[in-house]
Order: structure tokens, then C-alpha cells, then sequence
């Protein structure tokens, strides 16, 4: 049971818990425009939401662990048409010979844009989850046969851009740029 709901300042590094208790939509103290998107959660109490990725909408969740944003490359085979051995894809080495593989592409939601973002595309394994949807965002793509539903996983190369607010009694995500303020007339 969730009890409070979580503002996350990536600027300026700082989560605060505020109480549910409030008016619906009345959360977003620190500008006068943002956006909004509802919210699911999954069974480990983890939330995801739809987010456009270079025109095709597929489900995303929050994942703070990580530095660079990630993309099956299932997800990217069957949305976007590439995988880590498609020209076009960044091939970077790493340790112990192993590669990491990027692609350069653009999220979107309702009033924000963060272009070229650095999307490291996981090389294809043994998925086999199988996608579907990802034509309209009443449609977002989503895994049809694993217990984790989203192929675009956000990490802090993307997070460190917004400043966002998880209301957990609306299951709503609302998100400013992380330099938004109250705008002067």
C-alpha cells in the first residue's frame, strides 16, 4: 500500500514525500505548465506509462538505477525496424570485449520533446515475449507473454532532463523539463 506520493527534482537532486491527500491535478508547485500521464503498476509495485519513441508509442517505466535509457532488441526489430547490427546503431566496446549498442532517436509525450536521447539497444537473447501495439498511444506496445510489460526502460540520461511528481491515488505521472519554472507574464 503506497502512502505517500514522490516528486523526483533530478536537477537539483532531490526526491520529496508529499502526502495523497490533495486536489486532483494540484501537484505541480514549481511551474505553471506540465503534463500528465496516467499510470499502471505491475506486481512489484512498479510504474509504467506510455511515451511516444520516434513516433511509435510503447510503455516505459522509471529506472533511476541505470545510466543510459534501454530498448529490447526485439522492441526495436519489431517497432522500429533495427537491431544492434543495423546500420545506423552506435557500436561502443566495453569491457572484456564485450559491445553496448546505441541509437540516437526522440521521446515525446504531451507537451515535451527530448531529441537525440542515447537509447542502448539490448542485443536479441532468448526474449521471446513477443510485442504488439505501438500504433497510437490508446495503444502503446507492450511484451504479450512476460510479467514485465515495457520495452523502453528510462534511465538517468533521459530522467536527468525532467522533474517529475508520481501521484499514486490519481495513478498519474506529471513531468516538467528539469529547468521549468513559473513563467512571467
Amino acid at each position: 500500500l503506497v502512502r505517500a506520493d514522490v516528486e523526483l527534482d533530478f536537477k537539483h537532486r532531490r526526491m520529496t514525500l508529499w502526502s495523497t491527500d490533495h486536489c486532483h491535478g494540484r501537484v505541480v508547485h514549481w511551474a505553471n505548465r506540465y503534463s500528465s500521464v496516467p499510470f499502471k503498476t505491475d506486481e512489484n509495485a512498479g510504474l509504467y506509462f506510455p511515451m511516444e519513441l520516434d513516433g511509435r508509442w510503447g510503455y516505459a517505466n522509471l529506472a533511476t538505477g541505470l545510466p543510459t535509457s534501454l530498448l529490447d532488441a526485439e522492441a526495436s526489430k519489431t517497432l522500429y525496424g533495427f537491431d544492434e547490427k543495423s546500420a545506423g546503431v552506435e557500436q561502443q566496446s566495453g569491457e572484456n570485449g564485450s559491445w553496448t549498442y546505441f541509437r540516437a532517436m526522440t521521446l515525446a509525450t504531451d507537451g515535451l520533446q527530448i531529441r537525440n536521447s542515447r537509447i542502448q539497444v539490448m542485443p536479441a537473447g532468448t526474449n521471446r515475449c513477443g510485442i504488439s501495439g505501438g500504433d497510437a498511444r490508446s495503444t502503446p506496445a507492450r511484451y504479450r507473454k512476460c510479467a514485465n510489460d515495457t520495452p523502453l526502460s528510462l534511465g538517468m540520461n533521459v530522467l536527468s532532463k525532467l522533474h517529475l511528481y508520481i501521484a499514486h491515488k490519481e495513478k498519474m505521472l506529471y513531468f516538467t523539463a528539469a529547468d521549468a519554472t513559473h513563467d512571467t507574464p
